[in-house]
């Protein structure tokens, strides 16, 4: 299974193809972790695989945000970034590479428009991921021209607020309004109707994940039940004890990250005895 540990590896270089040199905000904060008891472990999985099932069932991260976080994800994320604003300072806020925004708009853009933004925008990383692998693209020489069909690539390059995001032409500035970001994201949600037509619908992306990093030998037969459940052991959720408020939750909280076949790393918590997302971002490490 030496090539199934390497999907990780090819997962954050495709982020990392968009723009080499633009990293998120957020933290993962994977420190002071301690041992999952094994009920933990499985609900995390759980969790990770109907994450992974559902976007590739809508290709619509708006879907899984509904679905599967907290209510109010978007509130603790600006939340989040205003205490993190205060205590190092910051210039700009990362939502994915090449989308940044002024920190004056974590008070003067609503939580809605955040909200659209971030739903056009990790649906936009989701359907390149998508569509390169339909391609059968090769994940060592990746470009970011295969990422996406070239009419999306035209309507990003002639955006000036977008020129940057597939791949970087220039010196790179900040959504500066909300008038700026919802216009962005108008674009971006026009360019994820475009991709959408470009890749099948719906699609199992777990298997074409799995199928990608196991290589040639699945080509004709697909992967079995028993390859798919080896690979989800992959997806290593780790305990985080959080040592200060984190995403409005106060220090102590029990929190766990995992992996997921989709590109995103996903923080977890559990809420009236469930396990919710409280957010997601693009794989760090």
């Amino acid at each position: 299974m030496a090539k199934l540990r390497r999907t990780c590896i090819l997962l954050t270089l495709l982020v990392a193809t968009l723009s080499r040199s633009f990293l998120p905000t957020v933290g993962a904060q994977r420190g002071n972790s301690t041992a999952l008891i094994e009920s933990e472990k499985q609900e995390a999985h759980k969790l990770s695989v109907t994450f992974t099932e559902r976007l590739g069932q809508t290709t619509d991260f708006s879907t899984v945000m509904h679905e599967l976080f907290v209510p109010d994800a978007v509130e603790r994320y600006l939340a989040e970034e205003k205490r993190r604003a205060a205590k190092f300072g910051a210039t700009s806020i990362t939502v994915s590479p090449g989308i940044f925004v002024d920190p004056r708009l974590l008070d003067s853009a609503t939580p809605d428009d955040w909200r659209r933004l971030f739903n056009a925008t990790y649906s936009f990383l989701l359907l390149g991921f998508v569509h390169a692998l339909v391609r059968k693209t090769d994940f060592d020489n990746l470009q970011a021209a295969d990422l996406y069909p070239p009419e999306v690539i035209r309507l990003l390059d002639a955006d000036p607020l977008l020129r940057n995001v597939v791949k970087k032409k220039g010196d790179v500035r900040s959504f500066a309004s909300p008038s700026e970001m919802r216009a962005a994201t108008a674009v971006l949600e026009q360019a994820n109707v475009l991709s959408r037509k470009a890749i099948p619908n719906p699609i199992d992306l777990e298997a074409i994940v799995v199928q990608m990093a196991l290589g040639n030998s699945t080509k004709q037969r697909g992967i079995s039940q028993e390859q798919r459940l080896l690979a989800r052991e992959s997806l290593n959720p780790a305990l985080h004890i959080t040592d200060e408020e984190y995403f409005g939750f106060p220090q102590g909280s029990r929190m766990i990250w995992v992996r997921t076949f989709s590109f995103l790393d996903l923080l977890l918590i559990r809420v009236d005895g469930k396990l919710r997302i409280v957010w997601a971002q693009p794989i760090a490490d």
